[in-house]
């Protein structure tokens, strides 16, 4: 049902966004250096704007890379298109119905007013719920 995928995906997005801005909401980026604390090293170091992310040289430059493409700026800017994308497919599916059934508003299809059933529309909400089917409250029903 869309209501219950919905409420799961807004949920996980909610938590992400709450968790980068808890994190600072900046950008994070890699810096190579050969001395860390006065010591030589051949280190990655993973910063952001007024923090210092990760300095333990116990990682490589590709997985240095990995941890500043998650920078809080980036899962902010991902959480918004994402929720731009839900209300795309609710606009999308608003329309079809409006040209080939009920003429039922994007609200009504979200809110689960409208009885009619969207595969077409799940599909997408079921896409963007799979990152997250480890989660206890992912329904298996959903995996496409």
């Amino acid at each position: 049902m869309v209501v219950d995928v919905l409420a799961f995906l807004n949920a996980r997005l909610d938590e992400q966004e709450k968790a980068a801005r808890d994190a600072g909401g900046s950008l994070w980026h890699v810096r190579h250096e050969h001395t860390l604390s006065g010591r030589p090293c051949d280190c990655m170091v993973v910063e952001g704007r007024d923090i210092l992310i990760y300095d333990e040289g116990g990682h490589d430059r590709f997985q240095a890379a990995h941890i500043a493409r998650h920078s809080p700026e980036t899962v902010l800017a991902d959480v918004e298109a994402k929720r731009k994308l839900i209300d795309l497919l609710f606009e999308y599916t608003s329309k079809i119905d409006g040209e080939w059934s009920c003429s039922h508003t994007a609200e009504e299809i979200r809110t689960g007013e409208c009885s009619d059933d969207y595969d077409y529309n799940l599909t997408g909400l079921y896409l963007l719920a799979a990152p997250f089917a480890a989660h206890p409250d992912y329904q298996t029903k959903w995996a496409t």
